[in-house]
């Protein structure tokens, strides 16, 4: 009859530390599961935040093209006045698109095509006074090219 106290007494406490563990276990991984939910939504947050960075340079640097070829065009009635405005511009273009080079590698090659470019009719704008068509047409088609290339990129590290 001893042994038979003795095992209800085993079977109780083992009982006794089960019930309490497996709450407690349950409660563990509810935690974890969403600590790890907490984590992949920071990651999706800052992955946002990276393509947003992204995203800003590029923009930056189509708007600083854009700019550039307004004022490639208009130095052609302003020669003297416009050409270091010219240059200056030329190296803005070029100083961002080292930066999109860094950040979006997929678009590197496209924006440094582009600096060439501009480089090129800044080069043009200084010594004949006006850009040949030809060189605008293919800084207009570069960057396009960067544009298109960017965008895709952008998209597919979207997330």
């Amino acid at each position: 009859m001893t042994d038979i106290s003795l095992y209800v007494a085993i079977v109780t406490a083992v009982t006794s530390v089960v019930s309490v563990s497996v709450p407690m276990l349950f409660g563990r991984a509810r935690e974890i599961r969403r600590e790890k939910r907490d984590e992949a939504k920071e990651l999706r947050q800052e992955q946002e935040e990276l393509a947003g960075e992204k995203r800003e340079q590029c923009i930056g640097l189509l708007s600083l093209a854009r700019q550039f070829r307004v004022l490639v065009v208009s130095s052609r009635f302003e020669r003297n006045e416009k050409v270091e405005q010219v240059r200056r511009s030329a190296a803005e273009i070029a100083s961002q698109a080292d930066i999109v080079e860094f950040n979006v590698p997929k678009a590197g090659t496209a924006a440094v095509e582009l600096t060439k470019a501009a480089k090129n009719l800044a080069l043009d704008a200084e010594q004949s006074g006006s850009p040949k068509s030809d060189a605008l047409t293919r800084f207009d088609q570069l960057l396009d090219e960067f544009k298109e290339t960017a965008l895709e990129h952008l998209k597919e590290n979207r997330g």
